[in-house]
């Protein structure tokens, strides 16, 4: 009885823990592909940009302060030249990070797949084109 009793308590536990797991599993996973037709239309604003290097220096940032990275645009593709220098949350690394998929991609790349499921590194010097929509890429 007691052997039954502990069957059916490890059984649970696995059903729980599939349970989590699965979503966790498909969080960075997208769930539809957008057209590249429809991310330009959709874009109030498509910036060329290059990453120059942190807004505030790492050595000088509060303790749980994120990070930010300052962007040069180098030039405006869709929309109006920004107003204000452009920036967002991220960390600047030495390595590309590029894509273990094949385009269309309906994953993110490998720097993105903990936490938020976003990759915010970007390479120092690097190029970017960044769709802007609500004030974020």
């Amino acid at each position: 009885m007691k052997l039954l009793s502990q069957s059916k308590t490890i059984a649970a536990t696995l059903a729980l823990i599939a349970g989590w797991a699965m979503p966790l599993a498909q969080a960075c996973t997208v769930k539809e592909l957008v057209k590249p037709q429809r991310l330009v239309e959709q874009a109030q604003a498509i910036y060329h940009v290059r990453a120059d290097g942190y807004v505030v220096p790492l050595s000088q940032l509060k303790r749980g302060e994120a990070p930010l990275v300052r962007f040069s645009v180098l030039s405006v593709i869709k929309g109006q030249s920004p107003m204000t220098p452009i920036h967002f949350a991220g960390i600047l690394v030495q390595a590309d990070d590029p894509s273990d998929q094949v385009a269309p991609r309906d994953f993110v790349r490998p720097a993105g797949r903990s936490g938020m499921c976003f990759a915010t590194e970007y390479h120092l010097g690097a190029e970017y084109l960044m769709l802007i929509r609500g004030g974020t890429p």
